[in-house]
This record gives C-alpha cells, structure tokens and sequence, in this order.
C-alpha cells in the first residue's frame, strides 16, 4: 500500500527512488558520502539522507519531508538564493511556517505554490505554466531561457521522475550554453540535463523577486559556477560604482550651489558697502 501511495502523490519521488537515492553513488547536488546532510552546504542537500526528515510528516499519513519533500526543498533553495532567508534555513523551518498557516492543497501536505506570497518573503508567486507539458529536455531548456530566465524570474520545475511519480527541482542560472544549471534535493547530477534528459516535463512554476535572477549568486563551486558569479559580480561593482559616481557628482553640484551662495553674498555686501561710502561722500 505505501508503494502505491508513492507513484500515485504528486511530487513523491517513486517506488524505486527512494532507494536509488540512499546508495552512496548517487547524491543531491555535488557527491558526498555523508549518511545525513542535514548540517551540510545547501549545495549537498540530499532528501533521502535528511535524517531529520523522517520524523518530519508533511500533514497527515506516511509521507515526510525525507520522502516527498522535493518541494520544500526546491522554495527553500530559492529563498536562500534571493537572500530572502539566511543560510542556515532548512525546509524544516519551511514545513513548520508552512503547516502553521494551513498553505497545503493535498491530504498528504502538497506545498500550494499558490499561496506563496502569504509567506511575507521577497519571492512571489507569477503563474503555473502548463504549455511545456510533455516537452522534452531541448525545448524545456530553451523555454526557460527565453520565457522565464531572460526575464528574471526564478522557476521551479515539476517532472516526471520515471518511476511513476513526479520530481521537483530549482532553477540556479542557466550559462552560455543555454544550459540550465538546478538544484535538485532527490537526483545525481547538478544540471537539469544530467538526470532528468529523458524525462518529460509536466510544468514550470514561475517566480518573482525585486532581484533579477540573473544578479544572484550560485551556491556551486565549480568552474562554471564560478564564472557565472564572476559576471554577477563585476555587474554589482558596475552598479557600485555607478552609484559612487552619482553621490560624488551630487556632492560636488551642492558644494558648487554653496560656493555659488556665498559669491552672491559677497556681491550684496560690496554693494551695500559702495551704497554706504557713496552717502558718506555727500
């Protein structure tokens, strides 16, 4: 019975996922061999080997944040990527905001994307996009190059995980290749192509922040993730400097209108001075 509560909830990760997840070949994010990744770099997140998760149910029943949390795992890595929370935000801190505002859709504790903007943070709810479903790994990629990433929104990516179920994953960046570079809390691989290549797409939920998504930095360590944040950066010093160049020209416009002042009052006094010398004089 519980196999078959798993193929059949959306956002559960399979009947086989589960233990392709907990072998030590596999991992969320980059490869680690750690049994429990609860207190590791948001990059390492692995839900399978989330040992606080598994005493974390998402509502009511079996299903807990270990086994079908891809979700809450995905929204957290975009709260932390748009600086909407710290570091040291877990999904468990998540599920717990969550649950307290009743924001799930489904008995088994389904996150309602929906309502995402009751959560106060600086990331919004756009749409659910649906026109991508069934669209294979080419076209996905390049729809959310086009549609969502060159417009600056943030996406999560809901998917067919090929065991039956369906599998959440977060957009990062997307490099010059057109290459779009997750974060994925249940699959090996960094990059939406690595595992999710055959897999179909069911939809994409789209996000908003007063951050463009292209103007935020990647967790990744790598040489492309390194690139990537080398851009952003040299952007945010460009800005920087744009910015100190306008104070100093605001600066320097109101010590000129101070000079500007002071020679007008000398001109009034001199004047009086001459208006007083001139009366003397008759």
């Amino acid at each position: 019975m519980k196999k078959i509560k798993i193929i059949t909830s959306l956002g559960l990760l399979g009947v086989m996922s589960l233990n392709l997840l907990n072998t030590n070949s596999t991992s969320a994010y980059e490869k680690n061999t750690a049994k429990n990744t609860d207190n590791l770099e948001m990059r390492f997140w692995n839900q399978a080997r989330w040992a606080s998760g598994y005493n974390l149910p998402l509502k009511n029943g079996a299903d807990t944040l270990s086994s079908s949390g891809c979700g809450y795992f995905s929204l957290t890595n975009l709260l932390i990527k748009t600086k909407s929370v710290d570091e040291k935000f877990k999904p468990n801190d998540l599920l717990k905001q969550v649950k307290f505002k009743g924001l799930q859709d489904t008995s088994w504790g389904h996150f309602n994307f929906r309502r995402l903007n009751e959560l106060g943070y600086n990331l919004k709810y756009v749409k659910h996009d649906y026109s991508v479903s069934g669209t294979n790994i080419n076209k996905l990629q390049s729809y959310l190059k086009n549609n969502v990433y060159n417009k600056g929104y943030y996406a999560i990516i809901c998917l067919s995980n090929g065991f039956g179920g369906h599998h959440y994953v977060a957009m990062d960046y997307i490099d010059s290749k057109g290459d779009v570079r997750i974060y994925d809390s249940g699959y090996v691989g960094t990059w939406l192509k690595d595992f999710h290549s055959n897999k179909q797409t069911c939809y994409v939920i789209i996000l908003k922040s007063d951050t463009d998504i292209r103007d935020t930095f990647s967790f990744y360590k790598d040489e492309s993730a390194k690139n990537h944040n080398a851009i952003v950066q040299k952007k945010i010093d460009e800005i920087k400097q744009k910015e100190k160049e306008k104070e100093e020209a605001e600066r320097k416009r109101k010590e000129d209108e101070e000079k500007n002042k002071v020679t007008e009052v000398d001109k009034i006094i001199s004047i009086k001075d001459d208006e007083v010398i001139d009366l003397n004089l008759e």
